[in-house]
């Protein structure tokens, strides 16, 4: 309480000097007048206040349209590979199952939305990145680096990832696809390992209503034993406008089984995998007013096998649901721009039984539910080249109670060139149903009903330089956690191999450098060279309760390097290439690790070259082209090397 004071006084003590100062109204330009003619300004896409890329005060990263076709790269979560500071720890090929992780954070310590619609599962955060939808509906990726409960509210602990799409502006019907041959870890030679892939796209933009449907399909044999899958996704999305404003609608659905070899306890696990998601809002500007109603519902159903072949052994079958309501609304006025936001979420977890074999054992979770309540309060102070952004998240959950999180972002203008910035914010994630409830004497883990949400406080600082097609930014970043959820090991009790705790105190902190020159914007389209960047980032992490050994606190990524490049070979002719170095200390469990090193520090260089004219794509697709051998999660190695071929062709009408 007493922090959430103090920030109070402090907010008030320094927009006192601002507030009679008059504001731009919406749609102007804030700071950066001078910017805005070197940077082709993007806006960041919040559910308040919109606020340009190169006005905000915070570290994030976006992931535009051009740069998602020519990656080489098959899905959303190896697009996020590439993103500095965040950490995708796949269990399997093409983003099939994974977790994910930013600064350091657990896997259920970040949030994923789509449009603004929050994706997290009440189950497990195992579920976050099942994405019901293609590489190809995206439009761009913004990435939020730190606290973000001021933002977005639960779970946006360590920070936020938004997929936006939109109905295209061009009517159309695109049609991609990709086949490829891989090499495996495994002894069977005699095996053939490949992967396939389509996506149909349809367009259908007009003047009052436009929609866009698309259908994909991917599979694979696997890479080794017990590793195929098959993927189906679905995603629709409208427009209508009337009413003095517009109505969007968005349908997704995945579903997906695989062989889910070491992803949780045995080589012969299997999934199936099936989520939902339904939402539809109403966006109105009216004056200075802009209001955003929207109501949404997420589904997601998990049927895990312990044994593929021998379902009778174990099965877990759960049914979460998750119905959620917002109105947010933003207000410029002379004193600057006001946000505010009403949320209300219900979250449920239902153990099914499985009806083609109904004797087995199956769910080893309780039957739960609970709701939240928030409050979104902020608002963005400007004078001259100073900017000043404070607000608060005030929460009531059910079984959890008040809480409260504030939090401040401020920037100055240092010249046309660059800016300083700097950030705090309180921040939480409440435990999952899995935290809360696993008991299996099998495995000898156990969760704990009487855990307590995770806190921090986190602090930034940073520098950003802009240049016509030049992006630089350096930053420093402190986390004060407590409560940290973890599940740890206690050499003391051999009954227990891991349970689920509240550490008292955990604290972190990291650098990220990063820098990029796009020369298409600097010298023009006939550049050779079009685009390099390059990215470093450093995690430190402290442990107050080490007696014991944490599955996932400490289990993060240390050092990560990103360098990419995206060059002209001949006319019509290109090549993009990306060399990640990683190291990520493995503690989940060491037996993977004998007679093998490095598996948790290693270089992997990716490449698609590409032939590309009118509406036209033919590559050839190369990923772990270093044949690394790794692993980014428990026991799962990950593919070798890999080479596709694939097409995209779109027709206009």
């Amino acid at each position: 309480m007493q922090r959430i004071l103090l920030f109070v006084f402090l907010t008030l003590g320094i927009s006192s000097g601002i507030i009679a100062q008059e504001s731009p109204k919406r749609g102007s330009n804030l700071l950066s007048d001078t910017i805005s003619r070197y940077l082709d300004d993007v806006v960041i896409t919040g559910n308040r206040i919109q606020i340009p890329f190169s006005e905000y005060s915070r570290n994030i990263t976006i992931v535009t349209k051009e740069d998602i076709d020519n990656l080489p790269v098959q899905s959303l979560a190896q697009i996020l590979n590439y993103v500095p500071s965040v950490d995708v720890r796949q269990r399997g090929a093409m983003g099939i199952q994974g977790d994910l992780s930013i600064r350091g954070s657990t896997f259920d310590e970040t949030l994923v939305l789509i449009n603004g619609i929050k994706m997290s599962d009440p189950q497990t955060g195992h579920h976050l990145l099942n994405f019901p939808l293609n590489i190809n509906n995206v439009h761009k990726v913004e990435v939020l680096k730190g606290p973000g409960a001021r933002i977005f509210g639960q779970n946006a602990y360590a920070g936020a990832v938004n997929v936006i799409t939109k109905v295209p502006e061009k009517r159309y019907v695109e049609i991609n696809g990709f086949g490829g041959i891989g090499q495996s870890d495994s002894q069977d030679s005699d095996t053939t390992f490949y992967d396939y892939g389509v996506n149909i796209g349809f367009s259908m933009p007009g003047n009052t209503y436009g929609q866009y449907l698309s259908l994909s399909h991917t599979a694979s044999n696997g890479y080794r034993y017990n590793t195929d899958y098959e993927m189906n996704n679905l995603f629709y999305q409208s427009e209508l406008k009337g009413m003095g404003g517009k109505f969007n609608f968005q349908f997704g659905y995945t579903d997906r089984k695989f062989g889910a070899n070491g992803f949780y306890s045995g080589n012969n696990e299997y999934e199936e995998v099936k989520t939902s998601l339904v939402s539809m809002d109403y966006e109105k500007v009216a004056g200075d007013l802009f209001i955003k109603p929207r109501i949404y519902w997420r589904g997601n159903k998990d049927n895990y096998l312990f044994h593929r072949e021998n379902p009778q052994w174990f099965n877990n079958v759960h049914l979460t649901n998750v119905y959620g309501g917002e109105v947010n609304l933003s207000y410029d006025s002379k004193l600057g721009v006001t946000g505010v936001g009403l949320e209300s979420r219900y979250e449920s977890l239902d153990g099914l039984e499985n009806e083609q074999h109904p004797d087995a054992p199956n769910s080893l979770l309780n039957d739960d539910s609970r709701y939240n309540l928030g409050l979104f309060l902020e608002h963005r102070f400007t004078f001259k080249k100073f900017s000043i952004t404070p607000g608060i998240y005030i929460n009531q959950h059910s079984d959890f109670g008040f809480k409260a999180f504030p939090g401040i972002d401020m920037g100055y203008q240092l010249n046309n060139l660059l800016k300083v910035y700097g950030n705090v914010g309180k921040t939480y994630r409440v435990p999952t149903f899995f935290d809360l409830y696993y008991a299996s004497t099998t495995t000898k883990t156990f969760g704990d009903p009487n855990l307590k949400p995770s806190e921090a406080w986190m602090y930034e600082v940073g520098l950003k330089a802009f240049d016509k097609g030049i992006l630089g930014e350096v930053n420093y970043f402190i986390q004060n956690a407590e409560n940290t959820i973890d599940w740890v090991n206690d050499p003391a009790n051999p009954d227990v191999k891991w349970q689920a705790v509240n550490f008292s105190n955990v604290n972190k902190w990291g650098i990220e450098t990063s820098f990029s020159i796009d020369f298409q914007q600097r010298i023009g389209k006939g550049a050779i060279l079009k685009k390099i960047s390059a990215s470093y980032v450093y995690i430190n992490s402290d442990l107050q309760d080490s007696q014991f050994k944490s599955r996932y606190a400490l289990s993060h990524l240390k050092h990560q390097f990103i360098f990419g490049i995206h060059h002209k070979i001949a006319k019509n002719i290109y090549n993009s290439l990306k060399f990640r170095h990683l190291f990520r200390p493995l503690f989940d469990d060491d037996s993977i690790l004998e007679g093998n090193t490095n598996l948790d520090n290693y270089e992997v260089l990716d490449m698609r070259i590409y032939w590309e004219k009118a509406n036209k794509m033919v590559y050839l697709e190369a990923t772990n082209l270093t044949g690394s051998k790794y692993v980014e999660v428990g026991q799962v190695l990950m593919p070798g090397r890999w080479f596709r071929v694939g097409v995209k062709f779109r027709f206009e009408y």
